[in-house]
């Protein structure tokens, strides 16, 4: 496993497209929300020349705010995942919001859709559980309950 400068582990982010037939979403880019904010350019897989990638992946620190931005227009079936953090590790995400009503669910409980939280401590207390639209964005928590991965699942209702 990597190391950022500081020494902490770095954890893996895989940002997926779900949609049944993508679109062009590449390069997808991230940026980290405080600090020196550089963004990063993941151009993902497979890149066969064919069809579009729908797959990316990137490493980053775990317990920090990231915004996830796409050159074309957002998937309307989005699936990120956080893995190799250890229990409690958590890392918050912000993608641009659906234009369409959506359900969001988390760790593939499709059963119980994830809630809308109506504040910012509302959505950083749920540890996971809730989404927060804030503007023109999703905000997603990333939260390790158990084990060393964590799904979350948007997708159209």
């Amino acid at each position: 496993m990597e190391r950022g400068r500081d020494g902490v582990r770095l954890r893996a982010l895989f940002v997926d497209n779900r949609d049944r037939e993508p679109k062009k979403t590449a390069p997808v880019t991230i940026r980290r929300e405080e600090g020196a904010k550089p963004t990063y350019r993941m151009w993902g897989s497979p890149a066969d020349g064919e069809k579009p990638n729908t797959s990316f992946q990137t490493n980053l620190l775990p317990q920090k705010a990231y915004t996830v931005g796409f050159s074309g227009s957002p998937p309307k079936s989005l699936r990120l995942t956080l893995r190799f953090p250890p229990a409690g590790n958590w890392v918050k995400i912000a993608v641009p919001a659906p234009a369409r009503p959506f359900e969001a669910y988390r760790d593939h409980d499709h059963k119980l859709p994830l809630a809308q939280a109506g504040s910012e401590a509302d959505f950083v207390n749920a540890h996971g559980g809730k989404v927060f639209r804030q503007g023109g964005m999703l905000r997603i928590l990333l939260f390790v309950n158990q084990g060393n991965t964590s799904v979350v699942e948007i997708v159209p209702r």
